[in-house]
């Protein structure tokens, strides 16, 4: 499995910052490849909540599914 890490000064609280970056349908405001982001389950999000999206990288579209397998909110 492929892993990411990126590290942002952001000058909020942690839980603001929190909840907006886990949120999916916030994706394409601070992706800039990802052209659409969806919740595709209902309820409050946390461990076993599925997303999906769609991005574009060098004229091609990508979709991709996920599934929230660990969940540590501030």
């Amino acid at each position: 499995m492929a892993e990411l890490t990126v590290t942002t000064l952001i000058d909020r609280p942690p839980q603001e910052v929190f909840d907006y970056m886990s949120d999916v349908t916030n994706f394409p405001q601070w992706q800039t490849d990802t052209v659409t982001a969806e919740w595709l389950s209902d309820g409050p999000i946390g461990v076993g909540s599925k997303a999906s999206s769609v991005a574009r990288m060098m004229r091609l579209k990508m979709m991709a599914g996920f599934e929230i397998s660990i969940w540590d909110p501030p």
